[in-house]
């Protein structure tokens, strides 16, 4: 399923040296649908891209990661830094709008940010799509109506963070990551999750356990191995699958690095599905080591 209303200005004489909206869309699409950058010939200076998700999600791959983009959520980017882009939910309706910004980068670049999609705001980006499909000439007017929009929007998101980012707790995210240990659980998924930028969930971490996110998950799902190891007769790929590992190698160089015995020798020296006759590290320092 793809949907679409939109309007494109790419294939006119742009003015240089000036802000301009070079096309947006309102697209509603299923979880199927995937759109290479490779293949776009849109290729302009100073431009990024504004992506607004107004139900469901879908995933804005880039040079430095994926980014998700649930419903409320949106972004500004650099267009040259997106690889690819899909959706991850059984719908996903965004609002895209590709701008060439003059000076500098615009406010809160790369930053994700929330606030909820109203009627008003419906209302301003319809503004934006009928006049540029009717008017594509007149770009200080388009430009205008893309301006108040964007700016409604980072007005509103500003205080939404701030309440955000001050009222999540440690205790909060680690009991968020025990409920998701049997998953793929990226930094990412848990700043979403609390509606927070992956750096406040990182400054959390260093501040109450010394450890990265990805640390912490990492040693939890080893923890979780080895008590499956020993209890259970669960197959080594199982335990792999079950815990979210790429693959049963991947478990084994990650469970290897961190308790310096293969899963399973760790289960043969456990005795299977028995007590365990493995001693716990005495090194406290080597016990929260590294993860994948």
């Amino acid at each position: 399923m793809y949907q679409c209303t939109s309007f494109y200005t790419a294939n006119r004489i742009l003015p240089q040296g000036r802000d301009i909206v070079v096309a947006a869309w309102s697209v509603t699409t299923d979880r199927g649908y995937t759109y290479d950058m490779a293949e776009d010939t849109l290729i302009l200076p100073k431009m990024y891209c504004f992506i607004r998700t107004i139900d469901g999600s879908g995933v804005i791959r880039t040079q430095h990661g994926n980014i998700r983009l649930e419903q409320n959520s949106y972004i500004v980017l650099p267009r040259k830094e997106i690889l690819e882009y899909h959706s991850d939910f059984k719908i996903w309706s965004y609002y895209w709008v590709d701008f060439i910004w003059a000076d500098g980068m615009p406010d809160h670049s790369g930053r994700k940010m929330y606030t909820e999609f109203t009627e008003y705001e419906k209302s301003m980006f319809q503004e934006l799509l009928t006049v540029g499909a009717q008017h594509p000439d007149e770009i200080r007017y388009i430009n205008g109506i893309f301006l108040h929009y964007l700016f409604h929007l980072y007005f509103h998101s500003d205080k939404r963070e701030k309440q955000q980012t001050r009222s999540v707790q440690f205790s909060e995210v680690c009991a968020y990551i025990e409920q998701k240990l049997y998953s793929r659980l990226t930094v990412q998924e848990i700043a979403d999750f609390f509606n927070v930028s992956t750096r406040r969930i990182h400054q959390i971490f260093r501040e109450n356990s010394g450890l990265s996110p990805k640390q912490y998950v990492s040693n939890l799902k080893i923890e979780k191995a080895k008590q499956l190891l020993a209890r259970t007769s669960i197959p080594i790929a199982g335990i792999a699958d079950v815990l979210g590992y790429d693959s049963p190698y991947h478990f084994s160089a990650v469970f290897r690095k961190k308790e310096g015995l293969a899963p399973s020798e760790f289960r043969k020296l456990s005795g299977g599905s028995g007590e365990s006759k493995i001693q716990p590290p005495q090194n406290t320092e080597q016990s929260s080591g590294s993860g994948n």
